[in-house]
């Protein structure tokens, strides 16, 4: 049973892919059941920038390429993860993954954080 759920969930993730790239779509993280003005924002300047639709996604469970742009949300990358801007919320956070691109980060503390 546990095997035929893990293969369930793996074709899951490789569907999601398929479709995101057939659609042309950013796979990026955001929270889209919550509407505050940051995560309106992400996804205006992803769009406009991009002229490609924001996908959500949930990095936990997206070993692909994906975007971290604004907000305190930098503890949530993987490493397949891009940062355009994204930071930590908390001075005792901690960055799980050194091997992923970072091109800016939000603000000081971040940045002292990623050169630990």
């Amino acid at each position: 049973m546990f095997l035929i759920q893990k293969i369930k969930d793996k074709l899951s993730r490789y569907k999601t892919i398929l479709k995101i790239k057939l659609s042309n779509q950013i796979p990026m993280f955001y929270y889209s059941r919550v509407t505050n003005f940051g995560d309106i924002l992400n996804v205006y300047m992803v769009e406009k920038l991009s002229n490609k639709k924001a996908h959500p996604i949930d990095p936990k469970s997206f070993n692909f390429k994906n975007y971290f742009v604004i907000g305190s949300v930098f503890s949530g990358v993987n490493n397949k993860s891009i940062v355009w801007g994204t930071g930590i919320m908390f001075a005792h956070s901690k960055i799980n993954h050194k091997s992923i691109k970072v091109h800016a980060v939000r603000g000081p503390k971040t940045r002292e954080l990623l050169l630990k």
